[in-house]
């Protein structure tokens, strides 16, 4: 894996300026294309020199999103994504990508550990933002539906 896949990888991609491949792909000769030049262009995340710059980028993309979910609490989270955008309840689902080869955290050495911890700094605070804001978003759209219901 290469270090851009790891170092702040959540929090890069949503700080990533918004950008558009057509006017990319007008900037690329032919044979740019056949080595797959675009998808370069488009792939890696904007490079930020100060962290807590990175910090409060993602930070307020992730503010303006219309919902947002969590991994851990996925079944309420697209409940919650569901009603946000409007849309009927989700269908029930089986998780299906699942690793069974996946060591568990308990069998990771210290050093790695501290590695990882230490490359993901920035995202661990923002998966934090990300749980506190889906919290508020939660209680403020539960005093809407109270309100909508008191009526």
């Amino acid at each position: 894996m290469t270090r851009h896949m790891v170092e702040n990888y959540q929090a890069a991609y949503l700080a990533k300026a918004p950008c558009s491949p057509t006017a990319i792909v007008k900037e690329l000769t032919p044979e740019c294309l056949t080595r797959f030049e675009l998808q370069e262009k488009l792939q890696y995340p904007d490079q930020f020199n100060n962290a807590m710059t990175l910090f409060e980028t993602a930070k307020e993309r992730l503010t303006n999103f219309t919902s947002i979910g969590i991994v851990e609490d996925f079944t309420n989270s697209l409940l919650h994504i569901s009603h946000s955008l409007n849309c009927g309840e989700p269908q029930p689902f089986e998780a299906q990508n699942v690793s069974p080869e996946r060591v568990p955290m308990a069998k990771v050495d210290a050093t790695t550990l501290t590695i990882i911890r230490d490359l993901t700094k920035i995202d661990q605070m923002l998966y934090e933002f990300a749980r506190h804001l889906l919290e508020t978003k939660k209680q403020a759209d539960e005093r809407l539906v109270n309100a909508l219901n008191v009526r």
